[in-house]
């Protein structure tokens, strides 16, 4: 499994194809590109919470997700706008 770290480089990455290729109308292929990112950035906090020793949840609920993700690390109070 990748570091979280590392998922969120390939979500950056994914998202940055998608934001380069909008104004060429590839419309799929941006679609593709976002879900890919936004699945890439789940993984991340999936990573997270495995470094932290807990159970991996087999579950898409990003505020639960993000719930065991604050009770290590009160910086994803950024993240709750965005969830």
């Amino acid at each position: 499994m990748h570091r979280p770290d590392e998922w969120l480089r390939i979500a950056k990455e994914d998202l940055a194809v998608a934001k380069a290729i909008l104004n060429l109308e590839f419309f799929a292929t941006v679609t593709y590109h976002c879900q890919q990112s936004s699945e890439k950035a789940l993984k991340a906090l999936k990573a997270y919470i495995v470094v932290k020793n807990q159970p991996i949840l087999k579950t898409h609920d990003l505020e639960k997700l993000l719930e065991i993700c604050l009770s290590f690390d009160k910086n994803f109070i950024k993240l709750s706008k965005i969830a």
